[in-house]
């Protein structure tokens, strides 16, 4: 079930989020997600919009937007992921959104195709510059064929 984050949701979004920057940015330090942690969480995280899915009472995964539809974070816990739940968040996003945009890092290669199967594009590369990570500016509109194909997709299997 996808809900509006509550405060109390906030130890378990915060390991998620610890825990699947970790697993997916091998090629970044871990110090640096340790240090920015505090950060995310006291600043970032009461700042934005999100979403989680919950299971059975337990946070399993969840989406934040920030100002002008940029999608700051999906993560999605180990033992949810591979289950269609990281589509149904973003189809919640699309469906209430005309517009989102998106940095990722060129060397996760399974976010890059996840958003390109979900219809964004990318518009540039860059570097991000506290880690020196190259990274691509991604966006996705309603109105464009490919970016509606998730919408579609998801509204006919009722994700």
């Amino acid at each position: 079930m996808i809900r509006k984050f509550q405060p109390q949701d906030t130890d378990k979004v915060m390991k998620i989020w610890l825990d699947g920057s970790l697993d997916s940015h091998d090629f970044i330090p871990a110090a640096y997600w340790q240090e920015n942690f505090a950060v995310v969480r006291n600043e970032y995280l009461p700042a934005a919009q999100t979403y989680v899915w919950e299971e059975n009472g337990e946070v399993k995964a969840f989406a934040s937007l920030g100002e002008e539809d940029y999608l700051g974070a999906l993560f999605v816990s180990a033992d949810a992921r591979g289950r269609g739940i990281g589509k149904a968040l973003m189809f919640e996003l699309q469906k209430n959104h005309s517009r989102l945009n998106l940095q990722v890092y060129s060397q996760n290669k399974k976010a890059v195709r996840f958003y390109h199967r979900c219809g964004f594009q990318i518009l540039r590369e860059g570097i991000d510059e506290p880690t020196g990570a190259k990274e691509l500016m991604m966006s996705w509109n309603k109105g464009n064929v490919s970016g509606d194909l998730i919408y579609h997709y998801a509204r006919q299997t009722n994700l």
